[in-house]
């Protein structure tokens, strides 16, 4: 699509096609309020002194000090947020403060009557019943945003930015705060620009939705990939604890969950945080003695960051936790020092392939000049195939710049965060990014369009649990299960009864929901979007299982790749399905995966969701068998070769049959192919085989 190629950074807003700029590497002066880059670079110091505890260097002695004249530091964001004016009433304080004096664009794309983006040239002294309508009218853009939306006040709907004078501005700013009262919802001020020289303004507000528990508390999933090296872990441990690293990757020692870990500095298994915002944008961690409660209680806005292995040894498992979360967004991690590796590349190339929208963030810059990794990042980015637009972020004004656009349709825009764990170097304007996007945008991860979107949405039941990992409770009660997983659609209470499989023969057993687990934490109910433990009780004496054994049976239904479900649902137990792979060969100068053509009867293993079973491939390429019937030797090794030459840009379809049991498949489900520490390729399910119906 062409709009897929255009640049639609140098605005935000949902305009789609309305910016003219090449597809080229963005800087900050494609944008208007662009500051100098010494400019810039102060501002980083200076928000990084402020915003973050530094560490031991020298000697005992002076880091002593030096905590001590810092102990009063927070970790993000300001403690004392000012209200934009002094005619707001104290109990209008309390619904907004301004968080930046950036600039607002001079001019914006049209208004889109869908998403969560609102313009409105001014709200003076409306009446009842047109604040009933601004009332519902935002209820909606929340709606669309899922719990945020952002109002351009002196913006008319064509994008013309006109302002606001003193007097106006302050009323439409009481008639904003009256609207989130009624909602229950808090606003910032982003940013703002000054027109006709300084006496009008026009501001750009972010507005979010308080949830009234910790159920409302929708969450947006970020997975970390990246090289072995690169310093995924201590990124995370900075921006979940608050402390910088000293060095030594002292930061990343709390995500470590095996001894072995900590003793290499690579990470294994998949492992996972939460970090919050509460409705100003101020960072919620586990910074000053919070626990988990702490966090769920006063955000809003709630990440689980995703800590994924950079080791080949352990690619199968890093696929499957990437798989199996479905993220929303993918942050690639690039260390200055070794540059973009193959791992790397194999990781993006692989975001791409399952339509993530991904972000760049280049560590270590205060060990070496970080230029040459950004440079061969940018080219990556722009590379034959790839069509990512990349963005430099230097500023916070580029930060929102960003976070407007990740998400847009296309999904070709690329932030390039370069930072230091050490210094605190970036680390605010990766906040202030993470603060202002989307949450858990409609444009899920891999659905590819729309289209295919609420296809797959409509295909889905009513209550949908994935399960991910099982645990056995010995001694409280018979076939009694802890299943962790993500929760896909409606909602899971305690005490309900549900169906659990496939297992044996493809069918599915009755269980009952005896607990509910979300964060570690005990609660009633669970809705989608959550990552949950289920406590179930298998009701096995149900029917008669021949001469399969109570314990065998059980075992196969309280399995990975299982699924809750309705007890009045026919869910479809897939033996043997087709499927469209875009196969990816390594190409001469990095930037493709390794793989090849697949044969008859080559054994591959599927990764589909939470499912992971090896499979046989039934027919290998469709379009090889006859084709190349007639053909002699030299003429079908010529086919062959032009088929792996442009395997990358043509999807071939194939037959698969899984190998050990039926599994849930629907049609349009992401999967990725696999054959030992090789990515063959990427695709999507196109028709499934019943197997009851077979």
């Amino acid at each position: 699509m062409a709009s897929m190629d255009r640049c639609l950074v140098t605005f935000f807003g949902d305009g789609d096609n309305d910016s003219d700029t090449d597809c080229q590497s963005l800087t900050p002066a494609s944008y208007s309020g662009y500051k100098s880059a010494t400019t810039a670079s102060v501002e980083i110091s200076n928000q990084s002194a402020d915003c973050f505890k530094p560490q031991r260097r020298q000697s005992a002695r002076a880091e002593r000090r030096r905590l001590k004249r810092n102990s009063k530091s927070s970790y993000n964001t300001e403690e004392d947020d000012r209200v934009h004016s002094s005619n707001l009433t104290r109990s209008q304080t309390m619904h907004c403060s301004k968080s930046c004096g950036e600039l607002l664009p001079s001019s914006l794309p049209p208004e889109n009557d869908e998403g969560n983006i609102e313009y409105k040239l001014k709200l003076v002294k409306p009446t009842t019943s047109r604040l009933e309508h601004l009332v519902t009218q935002l209820k909606w853009r929340l709606a669309e945003g899922q719990g945020q939306a952002v109002y351009e006040l002196g913006v008319e709907d064509n994008g013309v930015v006109l302002g606001l004078t003193k007097m106006e501005l302050n009323e439409s700013l009481r008639t904003l705060d009256a609207m989130c009262r009624r909602l229950n919802a808090k606003y910032t001020i982003l940013r703002e620009r000054q027109i006709d020289n300084g006496t009008r303004k026009a501001q750009e507000i972010l507005i979010r939705r308080l949830p009234n528990d910790n159920i409302e508390l929708v969450e947006s999933r970020l997975a970390v990939l990246g090289n072995l090296d690169a310093g995924k872990s201590t990124l995370l441990g900075v921006l979940t604890q608050g402390d910088l690293d000293n060095g030594r990757g002292r930061a990343r020692l709390n995500l470590f969950r095996h001894p072995h870990e900590i003793q290499t500095g690579y990470t294994s298994s998949v492992s996972s945080e939460i970090l919050g915002f509460d409705a100003r944008g101020n960072l919620i961690n586990y910074s000053g003695n919070r626990c988990v409660e702490d966090i769920l209680d006063e955000s809003s806005k709630l990440y689980r960051l995703i800590d994924l292995a950079g080791h080949i040894r352990y690619q199968k498992t890093t696929l499957r936790g990437l798989i199996a979360h479905d993220p929303h967004l993918v942050m690639l991690v690039v260390s200055s020092v070794t540059g973009l590796t193959d791992m790397a590349q194999e990781h993006a190339a692989l975001a791409v392939g399952l339509q993530v929208p991904f972000i760049v963030v280049i560590t270590k810059i205060d060990l070496c000049d970080h230029g040459p990794v950004l440079a061969s990042v940018e080219a990556w980015l722009k590379a034959t195939g790839n069509k990512r637009v990349p963005l430099v972020v230097q500023t916070k004004d580029d930060a929102i710049t960003a976070a407007d656009n990740i998400f847009q349709a296309g999904g070709s825009v690329t932030p390039v965060f370069p930072l230091s764990c050490v210094t605190g170097s970036g680390l605010s304007l990766l906040t202030e990014f993470l603060n202002v996007a989307p949450t858990n945008p409609q444009s899920r991860v891999g659905l590819g369009s729309r289209h295919l979107q609420q296809q797959q949405q409509q295909q889905r039941f009513a209550q949908e649990f994935c399960v991910d990992s099982v645990a056995s409770l010995c001694g409280s009660g018979k076939f009694s299960y802890v299943l962790s997983g993500p929760v896909l659609n409606g909602q899971l209470r305690e005490g309900e009864l549900l169906k659990l499989g496939p297992g044996v023969d493809g069918v599915f057993v009755t269980v009952r929901i005896t607990g509910l687990n979300r964060n570690r934490l005990p609660c009633g109910a669970v809705q989608a979007g959550h990552w949950a433990s289920v406590t179930v009780c298998l009701q096995l004496e149900d029917r008669n299982w021949g001469s399969h054994s109570l314990p065998r049976v059980a075992e196969s239904f309280a399995r990975r790749g299982a699924f809750l479900i309705p007890l009045n649902s026919h869910p479809p137990a897939v033996l043997s399905f087709s499927a469209e792979v875009a196969l990816h060969c390594r190409q001469r100068g990095g930037g493709g995966l390794s793989g090849g053509p697949l044969r008859h009867n080559q054994p591959v293993n599927i990764l589909c969701g939470i499912v992971c079973q090896q499979a046989i491939v039934s027919n290998g390429l469709l379009a090889s068998a006859s084709a190349s019937s007639g053909l002699n030797s030299s003429k079908r090794r010529q086919q062959q070769q032009r088929r792996i030459d442009c395997s990358v840009a043509s999807p071939v379809q194939v037959h698969l049959r899984f190998a050990k049991q039926a599994e849930l498949l629907r049609p349009g489900d992401r999967l990725v192919l696999r054959s030992g520490h090789r990515l063959l390729g990427v695709g999507r399910v196109l028709q499934t085989n019943n197997l009851l119906e077979s």
